[in-house]
């Protein structure tokens, strides 16, 4: 399930649509809500075929202003209910769930906004739909809260009790967000920005049983005054495990344990005898002579440093301080405080225990795993870590040759 909406200002506009496609090719939506798109029935075909999508449904602007369009692709079966020039409410049937959207978008006009929010109250009360998972998505063209408004002057009190009073009787509630707070942007007359939360989704509890794993967020502005909003599933997410019993939790506490016990036992040493490691090594012909043990011991220089930052990729998922090796490359700016926090770790052996630090993830093997086993765990270290790690692969691949007989067990990008 992936969900899109956005008041894209005009269709017409080459500029928008070029956006919008950006936007459609980039995040894939299942679903795409926009408003005040500009454009009437006759057209939308066309756009619809541009941006890759089986079906839609058009609410015809009224002059230059208004309109609403609603498209989605083939993994959902969508019927349209009811539309006017605030709203498209429809059933979706997608992956054997049912559940109901609607499209808003609240009156610009702060006079008529009122006429918004009775009509959201009359959709929740339809008795034959009233009971299906709600999802309800677009700009709503007003603040809840005095925080969800940056610049200019403040919004009346009167007007926010309105959609809070409006969301309560719904029962709906506003899904967080991540991302950017503020969706739109304006300003003044004195060319001062002014920024407001006003695009959203709101859920009901029933929905969010439906899906639990969906989290909203707040896209970039794509060079318009609104950001789109995205709601979307999250991926590869445990909802339950089996554990070693043959029993399945879904509880985190429980799941939590099943996992650390499997992964105990799985490498779990059997404590060989000090006697037993020194017989097995007695057996082994060393292979590093003494100018080659002297070549692995020298001293770590800046250049071996530079060259194993620059090797790392810049868009590799983070480890626990959140950063990618993306800033890395700003060698000009951070390329000498790097090269000496790494040296005195390489060769003075100085403490690693702030840079090392690991997020332990878990990545499916198969589609739909219930046991440990079928996941594959995967470690996302620190960028700084990893500094290290490749500094001291590059020494010591040199040497791989000589000290593994089969090196061509080992190659570059080959999994084993």
């Amino acid at each position: 399930m992936s969900c899109i909406v956005w008041n894209a200002r005009g269709l017409g506009n080459p500029r928008a649509f070029g956006e919008l496609r950006h936007l459609v090719k980039e995040r894939k939506p299942s679903l795409l809500f926009l408003s005040e798109t500009r454009m009437v029935e006759h057209r939308s075909r066309h756009w619809r075929d541009l941006l890759g999508f089986v079906g839609h449904f058009v609410v015809n602007c009224q002059g230059k202003s208004g309109g609403l369009m609603l498209l989605w692709n083939q993994t959902m079966s969508v019927s349209v209910k009811s539309f006017s020039q605030g709203h498209i409410d429809c059933i979706v049937h997608e992956d054997n769930k049912v559940w109901r959207f609607i499209g808003f978008y609240g009156n610009p006009e702060a006079s008529m906004r009122k006429f918004s929010w009775d009509l959201l109250k009359r959709l929740s009360s339809i008795r034959e739909i009233k009971e299906l998972p709600w999802l309800v998505g677009g700009d709503f063209n007003e603040i809840c809260y005095d925080s969800e408004k940056k610049g200019g002057r403040l919004r009346a009190n009167a007007q926010m009790a309105a959609i809070q009073e409006t969301m309560e009787f719904c029962e709906h509630r506003s899904m967080h967000a991540r991302g950017e707070f503020f969706t739109w942007v304006g300003r003044n007359q004195g060319e001062i920005p002014i920024f407001e939360r006003l695009d959203r989704f709101l859920h009901s509890e029933g929905w969010c049983h439906l899906y639990p794993t969906v989290f909203a967020t707040n896209l970039e502005f794509y060079h318009l005054d609104h950001r789109p909003a995205s709601a979307r599933k999250a991926r590869n997410t445990i909802r339950g495990l089996m554990s070693s019993h043959g029993d399945f939790y879904s509880d985190k506490e429980v799941m939590l344990e099943i996992i650390i016990d499997y992964f105990e036992r799985l490498f779990k040493t059997d404590s060989p005898s000090h006697e037993y490691i020194q017989w097995v090594t007695e057996c082994l012909n060393p292979v590093v002579d003494v100018e080659m043990n002297d070549s692995l011991n020298m001293p770590f220089s800046s250049g071996e440093v530079k060259k194993a930052v620059f090797e790392l990729g810049p868009d590799q998922a983070p480890g626990p301080d959140g950063m990618t090796c993306l800033f890395l490359k700003f060698w000009r700016i951070v390329g000498q405080d790097v090269t000496q926090a790494a040296l005195r770790i390489l060769n003075e052996g100085a403490s690693l225990e702030e840079w090392n630090q690991t997020v332990i993830t878990l990545i499916p093997k198969v589609k739909n795993p219930l046991m440990v086993k079928e996941f594959r765990p995967i470690s996302l270290c620190n960028s700084r870590y990893k500094i290290i790690v490749v500094a001291l692969a590059n020494r010591m691949k040199k040497m791989m040759p000589i000290v593994i007989d089969d090196f061509k067990a080992f190659v570059k990008g080959r999994l084993i």
